[in-house]
């Protein structure tokens, strides 16, 4: 049954919450990227989300703000990573780049990836990426970004705050270079065997989806689930729940296509995002709306969805889960967050 809230609550922004008054380009140059983060660095959009988040406070009658911060932490956070995100060195040593590289024998299966130029994402994990998928023999391409932002419509830069948005971005860049089967990855995992039975997956599937655990109400924000059921009519909770650091999409797919015009308007609105997965819980909803057959490994391949990928989650367990990974014939080992920095010590055998 639909919550009381659903049908009472009344927003009051016009624009998203993240967005930035800024000239649309599809061509930014370094300068547009510093601006960018100059305008960051002002924090434009602070009034409007302590305006959210007074809402939110009354949505569910929290009085103080200190039981707000700490009953919805796992949010803010995410938020605080969003706006704490920069396009440029800010020490000036390494301008925001782009490639595209072959690998092996080439052909029309595309990954993408990207980080920042924080330690946080450290630049050798690309190159730990590019090497294993050499090595695993993959045939096709390699697309990321160091730093910068994807703008394939335009619009992006205007968005560039809004939390984890780049993928889908990145991802519709890579349309419009050309490809239609695409694989985004997290930097942090590493390819153990040959990818191709996943770009098989999404060819005939049309998409390559991995299910998770669907998140309690305390991590998503009262207006998020609002918004999410005015954009999709579907209860985020009811949804297929998904975990994007491996998320396959065949570009040309009807449903894709929609589900990618939707997230742009999820984007613009910037309320769907206010949750501690704002994307991968606001792109469930969008497949359960415009693509509900879309291809969840679990359904579909669940020998592959048991093996996709296995993360450590400290550097003290790095280069075993890697061997075990790797044993166990796993997809994908993801290293922890804080082993990112000794990633090519890291053995595979």
């Amino acid at each position: 049954m639909q919550a009381p809230f659903y049908r009472t609550l009344i927003f009051f922004l016009n624009i998203s919450p993240f967005y930035i008054e800024y000239p649309e380009t599809k061509n930014p140059t370094y300068e547009d990227f510093k601006a960018i983060d100059s305008l960051l660095d002002q924090h434009p959009f602070e009034k409007n989300l302590e305006k959210i988040y007074e809402q939110e406070k009354t949505l569910r009658n929290i009085h103080s703000q200190s039981a707000f911060k700490k009953g919805l932490d796992p949010v803010l956070k995410r938020i605080d990573i969003a706006l704490n995100m920069r396009l440029t060195d800010g020490e000036g040593q390494e301008l925001p780049s782009k490639n595209l590289i072959k690998i092996n024998g080439g052909g029309k299966n595309l990954v993408v990836s990207c980080i920042g130029f924080s330690k946080r994402r450290p630049r050798d994990l690309l190159d730990n990426l590019k090497k294993a998928l050499e090595d695993t023999g993959f045939n096709g391409y390699l697309y990321y970004r160091i730093g910068g932002y994807p703008t394939p419509r335009g619009i992006e830069l205007n968005l560039c705050a809004t939390p984890y948005a780049f993928k889908i971005f990145l991802m519709e860049e890579a349309r419009q270079l050309g490809f239609d089967l695409v694989l985004w990855l997290d930097a942090r995992l590493s390819p153990l065997r040959d990818i191709k039975p996943l770009f098989d997956f999404m060819e005939q599937y049309g998409s390559l989806l991995n299910l998770t655990h669907t998140v309690d109400a305390s991590k998503i924000f009262q207006i998020s689930q609002v918004s999410i059921f005015e954009l999709t009519c579907t209860r985020y909770e009811k949804n297929r729940a998904l975990a994007t650091p491996v998320l396959g999409l065949k570009m040309s797919h009807l449903g894709v296509k929609n589900v990618i015009d939707g997230f742009y308007r999820g984007c613009q609105s910037g309320l769907p995002f206010f949750s501690c997965y704002p994307e991968e819980i606001f792109l469930a909803a969008l497949f359960e709306k415009h693509f509900p057959d879309a291809g969840f490994l679990n359904e579909r391949a669940p020998e592959i969805w048991a093996k996709l990928y296995l993360y450590s989650q400290s550097s003290k367990t790095d280069q075993k889960l890697a061997v075990f990974s790797k044993k166990k014939q796993y997809f994908f080992f993801g290293v922890s967050n804080e082993g990112v920095d000794e990633i090519s010590k890291i053995i595979f055998p």
